[in-house]
């Protein structure tokens, strides 16, 4: 049985300093392996020598992460016993070669592993280095080797494979093995234990790997001797120490990492962590208890107060249980392997985590020289019942060959259904033909979830053939042809998810291929089937490849009546993948909507959420859809908008401060000239009259730009003879410099301090300063019964409700005591100044102050008179009367 096989390292063309040719020999996580001089001459040469005179199978190589070789040949040979002193005096036989990736998709951080098959005969293996990759990590244009393996049997003087009692014990040692007999079922000479995989070691503790070794060993034990709970037992144990061998490997890697950087803390805690873990894990998997096999096959061990079964030795087997075992292959075919060594070099998967490479199908390789399938493919009851349509329909021999191990076979049953069913002639009864397009069904779908490309391809050519060639020959109905279409397109479904590239996009080419077809298109079966809603939990790249599967069917057969496609079920499918947690899946279904949507427009919209909805509008994803689609209607996008809304209001604040700064500059000029006037009376200060308004001295930047512009306008203020307020109309020596401004701040009835910016606004414009002007004016909302300003999150329930009353289209509307007034100036200022008319208005009664003048207010002339509620134009500053 081939093994891995012991080496010696003998020779190499050169070696970095600090490195050890004894580090290939050995496999293990720690490992640097071999690395070549500094700007070294290629080719690199690395000779080893095997135990003895041995049968290579396989060969394994990890190379280094980022000193790639581009090409590594292999070569075997021997080398006379007079000239061992001459290496390259050896003959040797040229095996082949393999080529490495450059590593750059992987950033220069995995290894890849090469696993190639040859059959060769040598005691010397010669590897042949070539020049490296360039990149920036490899400075000095070295080459590196991590591990080699090397996997074969030894020969003996006849040229056959040994079969030492130690090669079949797995190496056991000093009388602790097992009868050789007891492992003969599993000696078959292509088998190959996992556990000599280079993988295997490179990643697993070392002591850890010891012991599943010897765990495997005592599960084949086991089942020669039938004990099936002790190997489901120890299968079980072996897969938990493969976990914990990996993670401790790990450990150990962080460990040696920390005592090359010197951290030694770093390292004894690592240290601590690892021999915890491994008693931890030990005790928890009964380690001790699963290795005491050691010439009897006790089992379950004995805990206290449990029941044993009694122990079996494992050298009692029967005679014909003897014989059995120590059947071998006929020697006559071992030799007739052998004697044709094979050169083509198959690669294999590569370590985790590195790019995996082509797979050759191992089948391919085992060809027979019998017509038929070998005992081995007989077909069992579970597969015959399973199988009887087709059994009824084409015969046993068929569908044996469709159940076989042996690839060929099973491609030639697909092959020989696709002849039967161009045998029947034209004009059959439909009767006889739906048994047999029910087993061509069953057939096909069996080699649709098949592993190998060819038999998927082959399926497909006969599925190809029965519905759009076949059903319509013979004139079959719709449900036979949707018979057909649902038992085989779940399957081409489930293999477009399939990590195979070309196998994932041939099954999204045919699906789209069979949607076409002239019987297939008319049932909506293709459309129905893939428009079924997935699970958030499906995998991001099966959701992403039926997301593109719909796209495409779109594309194909358009969103009209009649191609099984409609608004609502695609958008139920492209919903459904936006609430997918990977991001590709949701790309791939905003492009879906954006496709649907350039084909029906608005219509797609009513399906979606509103846009005026901020919780909505919030979610990124959301945000970047509608976005999208106003980028199809030709419209600037949210983030475009918000851009132009920011522009504009700094452009209206930037009017706005050149107006103050206008006014603010007119208003110096106006107190200059009353300065000049010599006025010296200082104005008394009013005590507030109501409770709304705070005891805050008046401030310029407090005024609304009306109220400055008609004083201004007016000429009323500081400086004017008649001393006048332009809304109130009220006379008052006091009214000087500071004086009519507390009056605006404070006491105008006409007026009133807006309590969100602190502005004083006219009361007959306090609703469209409230909508328009107000700093908090995304706030209020108008309400449509009585036209005032409302806080948004309370206008439904005021409206709903019928909280107002209902305001006259030709009258004006009080904001303080929601009376409905004549519209006009004069009819404002009666009904906010006199007595009894606003009750709400606090400022209706003249403040009572000590010297008795404040309260005094006189009409003014008419023609001093200026409209309440309207913007005075700007004033230009005018020589005081009398000067």
């Amino acid at each position: 049985m081939p093994h891995k096989l012991a080496f010696h390292v003998l020779h190499t063309s050169s070696i970095e300093t600090g490195f050890s040719l004894k580090e290939l020999e050995v496999h293990s996580p720690l490992v640097k392996g071999w690395q070549s001089s500094r700007f070294c001459t290629y080719p690199q040469e690395i000779i080893l020598r095997l135990p003895n005179k041995v049968q290579v199978v396989k060969l394994q190589i990890l190379a280094h992460q980022f000193l790639i070789p581009t090409k590594i040949e292999f070569y075997v040979g021997d080398i006379p016993t007079h000239r061992l002193e001459s290496l390259h005096g050896a003959r040797y036989k040229r095996l082949g070669y393999v080529t490495m990736s450059d590593n750059e998709k992987t950033g220069f951080k995995a290894r890849e592993l090469k696993s190639v098959h040859v059959n060769a005969i040598g005691q010397y293996l010669k590897i042949v280095i070539h020049k490296n990759f360039v990149n920036k990590y490899n400075l000095y244009n070295q080459v590196g080797i991590v591990a080699v393996n090397v996997i074969g049997e030894e020969l003996g003087e006849d040229g056959r494979p040994k079969n030492s009692d130690a090669q079949l014990m797995g190496g056991k040692e000093d009388g602790d093995g097992v009868d050789p007999l007891v492992l003969g079922a599993f000696t078959r000479p292509d088998y190959i234990s996992p556990l000599d995989d280079l993988a295997f070691d490179m990643y697993q503790d070392q002591e850890v790997a010891q012991i599943i070794r010897k765990l495997d060993i005592r599960k084949n034990e086991a089942v020669i001797q039938e004990k099936y709970d002790i190997a489901k037992r120890l299968k079980q144990a072996i897969a938990d120490l493969q976990k914990v061998g990996e993670r401790l490997g790990r450990f150990e890697v962080e460990k040696r990492r920390a005592i090359e950087t010197e951290d030694y803390d770093l390292a004894k805690i690592k240290k601590a962590a690892m021999e915890d873990y491994r008693l931890e894990i030990y005790k928890q998997l009964a380690v001790h208890d699963l290795l005491e096999f050691s010439k009897q096959l006790i089992w379950p061990p004995r805990y206290p107060g449990s029941q044993t079964l009694d122990p079996i030795p494992i050298g009692q087997a029967s005679d014909t249980e003897k014989g059995d075992l120590s059947r071998k292959p006929p020697v006559a075919k071992v030799m007739a392997s052998t004697s044709q060594p094979k050169n083509n070099l198959n690669e294999e998967r590569p370590l985790r985590g590195v790019k995996k490479q082509p797979q050759h199908d191992v089948n391919q390789e085992n060809h027979q020289d019998e017509d038929q399938p070998s005992g081995n493919d007989r077909l069992s009851d579970k597969n015959a019942r399973e199988a009887a349509p087709a059994i009824d329909a084409f015969g046993l021999d068929l569908v044996t060959k469709l159940y076989s191990k042996t690839w060929s076979y099973r491609e030639e049953a697909l092959l020989m259904v696709k002849s039967k069913l161009e045998d029947v002639e034209e004009g059959t009864d439909k009767e006889e033909l739906r048994p047999l397009l029910r087993a061509a069904t069953f057939v096909v779908s069996k080699g649709l979830r098949d592993k190998v490309f060819g038999i998927f391809n082959t399926a497909t050519g006969v599925l190809h053939y029965i519905l759009d060639v076949w059903v319509v020959r013979h004139k079959l109905g719709k449900v036979d042809t949707a018979t057909v279409v649902d038992k085989s397109l779940p399957e081409l479904l489930n293999r477009t998810a399939d990590t195979n590239a070309r196998l994932k996009n041939f099954s999204q080419d045919f699906i789209l291929e069979m949607a076409g077809y002239k019987e297939v298109r008319i049932l909506h079966n293709v459309p129905q089937h893939c428009l079924v809603p997935f699970k958030t939990s499906i995998q991001a790249r099966s959701a992403v490849t039926r997301v593109d599967i719909v796209q495409r069917l779109l594309a194909l057969l358009g969103i009209e009546k009649n191609s099984g496609m409609s608004v609502d079920n695609v958008m139920t499918f492209a919903l459904r993948a936006l609430e997918h947690t990977a991001g590709e899946v949701r790309e791939a279904a905003i492009k879906l909507i954006t496709d649907l949507y350039q084909m029906k427009g608005a219509e797609i919209k009513e399906l979606l959420p509103s846009e005026d909805d901020p919780t909505i509008i919030k979610n990124p994803l959301y945000a970047k859809l509608f976005d999208a689609l106003d980028k199809i209607d030709g419209k600037p996008t949210r983030s475009e908008r918000k851009a132009e809304a920011k522009k504009e209001r700094e452009e209206q604040a930037r009017k706005k401060q050149a107006e103050i700064d206008a006014l603010q500059q007119q208003l110096a000029d106006l107190r200059a000239v009353a300065k000049a006037q010599g006025s010296k009376k200082q104005p008394e200060k009013h005590p507030p009259t109501d409770d709304e308004e705070d005891d805050d001295q008046p401030n310029d930047n407090h005024l609304t730009k009306r109220t400055k512009a008609a004083s201004v306008a007016d000429g009323s203020e500081f400086g004017d003879p008649d001393k006048q307020c332009v809304f109130c109309l009220e006379r008052n020596e006091d009214f000087d410099k500071e004086g009519l401004d507390l009056h605006y701040w404070k006491y105008c009835p006409m007026l009133k301090r807006c309590q969100h910016c602190k502005q004083v606004v006219e009361v007959s414009v306090l609703v469209d300063h409230l909508l328009t002007e107000c700093d908090s004016r995304t706030e209020f909302a108008k309400c449509p019964r009585c036209k005032e300003a409302h806080k948004k999150d309370e206008i439904d329930k005021h409206v709903t409700e019928k909280l107002c009353t209902l305001a006259k289209s030709n009258m004006a509307r009080c904001p303080l005591c929601h009376k409905n007034i004549a519209q006009g100036e004069e009819s404002w200022r009666n009904h906010l100044m006199k007595k009894g008319n606003c009750i709400a208005n606090h400022r209706n009664v003249a403040p009572k102050q000590e010297n008795g003048k404040a309260g005094n207010r006189k009409p003014a002339p008419k023609q001093n008179k200026t409209k309440a509620g309207k913007k005075a134009p700007q004033a230009k500053a005018r020589t005081p009367r009398g000067k």
